[in-house]
């Protein structure tokens, strides 16, 4: 009686092993697949789509960060990356052939920096850039590179010392 209990002890032990095995080599070959399809991952920049024409964004409420003000009803300009112009939108005509956007009841504010960032970018940018850009971070810092942070425009006022550990840009 003891001698089968023993034996029947030693066949579930050996079963649990089994299965043990069978989940260990499972999750040994999740992480192998991960690690494969992170390194193959396309690394090169994705096209950036360029536009030529002006896009004129208006009745939009505008966050001047500088205040800390919402001025509601402006038209605001941008061309390539650049805002060329923001005026009240009803005594401010768009430039011609550019392209109206609608933007009642929407807010425009500036990009955001991100200035604490972990993430491997150059392993993906396809992946990781866009979801900056989708929570309106439109620049960064990845604190664990060498990543330069543009100088801020000295006028001859008292500027913002940079952040700890940014070097300015030469």
């Amino acid at each position: 009686m003891a001698k089968r209990l023993e034996t029947r002890i030693r066949r579930r032990f050996v079963r649990w092993l089994k299965a043990l095995a069978l989940g260990f080599v499972v999750l040994l070959a999740s992480l192998l697949a991960v690690l494969v399809v992170g390194l193959l991952w396309p690394t090169t920049a994705a096209p950036v789509q360029r536009t030529t024409t002006a896009i004129a964004i208006t009745g939009a409420h505008v966050v001047d960060v500088a205040s800390g003000s919402t001025k509601n009803g402006l038209t605001v300009v941008v061309e390539g990356s650049r805002v060329i112009a923001v005026g009240a939108a009803a005594e401010f005509v768009p430039p011609p052939g550019s392209k109206v956007v609608d933007g009642s009841g929407r807010y425009l504010i500036p990009g955001f920096w991100d200035m604490h960032v972990h993430i491997p970018i150059k392993l993906s940018p396809q992946f990781h850039l866009p979801l900056f850009i989708a929570y309106g971070a439109s620049s960064m810092r990845a604190t664990s590179s060498r990543s330069v942070i543009p100088a801020p425009k000295r006028s001859g006022t008292a500027h913002e010392p940079l952040p700890r550990g940014a070097r300015p840009a030469t």
